[in-house]
């Protein structure tokens, strides 16, 4: 896709997504053996490859909002709604829930704080398939987000690992996302190591003054 893309001068956009029906190999088995956060993490694997690999510019979930039939699980929606009394037509005339499901928290990891204008950079690391990120820039370069996927053990990352701009952060703030953990906030010191959890994808900020 980026090779096709780049001598044409286009911009790629990757507007339609969802696990589909048959399951990858990187599951390690079929989708009643994973757990939601498990679809959520590999979602955070094709978007990384899509950004990085395809050169996507854009990414964007198919459904945001939709009914869990038979054993979809989080597979096609962000937000799961469940009407009262088990009815999976989409009325909600008697009520039901509204649930955030673990694929909006893992999605909110990158558009959360990749915002409109934030430029790629280069990133640091010893990548492989349980280990991969990428980082940004805002406009004013006053704030720089990295993005990590880990299905691997503990891995700390610091200052240097991550981007080289010349300057020391102001703060440095960490948002993680695991089976049991949604987009929660830690502060670090600037000096510190920053760890991130087995089985996560985290996101940290770095501003500057």
């Amino acid at each position: 896709m980026a090779d096709a893309a780049a001598p044409k001068g286009l911009r790629v956009w990757q507007t339609e997504w969802s696990m589909l029906d048959k399951e990858p190999s990187e599951l390690g088995g079929s989708y009643g053996d994973v757990s939601e956060f498990d679809i959520a993490q590999y979602m955070s694997r094709v978007i990384h490859n899509d950004i990085v690999m395809a050169g996507c510019t854009s990414w964007c979930y198919w459904t945001a909002m939709s009914v869990e039939r038979y054993d979809q699980k989080n597979r096609f929606e962000l937000i799961k709604t469940t009407p009262s009394g088990g009815n999976y037509s989409n009325d909600f005339t008697g009520g039901g829930n509204v649930d955030a499901t673990h694929n909006l928290w893992v999605l909110g990891n990158y558009s959360r704080f990749i915002r409109p204008g934030y430029i790629r950079v280069g990133l640091k690391a010893s990548e492989n398939k349980d280990f991969f990120g990428t980082a940004y820039v805002s406009p004013d370069g006053k704030t720089v987000v990295a993005v990590y996927t880990n299905y691997d053990k503990e891995k700390g990352v610091t200052l240097s690992n991550s981007f080289d701009n010349g300057k020391t952060p102001a703060t440095v703030t960490r948002y993680t996302t695991t089976a049991t953990r949604h987009l929660e906030e830690d502060r670090f010191n600037v000096a510190d190591k920053v760890f991130l959890e087995p089985a996560s994808v985290t996101t940290i900020v770095y501003t500057f003054e």
